[in-house]
């Protein structure tokens, strides 16, 4: 078993909590990774999945597109089939154990920082 632990941005806002047919709450969602720098730079996605009270810690917490989180959880290269019907190809599923929120994507930055006016006390030393 493969643990991996990302930070990325949530790309949908189509994060619903659902129930499996063994009546326990599920969700998932893709999270796109940005990984290199400068002409390296890439985008990597993963979907995320959730069970239990893990799932419900999301849905509870109102995540949307845009929002910065940290997920640890266990790795797997699941098959599945394109949009097309016909092309089959591999994902990384990230079975998510743990996560926590970093930032809001509508977070605002100051416009003004405030200026520390005033004499110093010098260092002692």
């Amino acid at each position: 078993m493969a643990n991996i632990s990302v930070v990325g941005r949530i790309v949908s806002d189509d994060i619903e909590l659902k129930i499996s047919a063994n009546n326990r709450p599920y969700l998932r969602f893709d999270l796109a990774e940005r990984t290199g720098k400068g002409a390296y730079a890439r985008t990597q996605y993963y979907q995320v999945v959730a069970f239990g009270a893990i799932a419900s810690q999301f849905a509870k917490r109102g995540l949307c597109r845009g929002a910065l989180i940290s997920v640890e959880g266990t790795l797997e290269l699941e098959d599945y089939l394109k949009r097309d019907g016909w092309t089959r190809d591999k994902r990384l599923k990230v079975i998510a154990l743990r996560w926590r929120y970093l930032q809001p994507y509508d977070t605002k930055v100051p416009e003004q920082v405030p200026e520390i006016d005033g004499e110093r006390e010098p260092l002692p030393g």
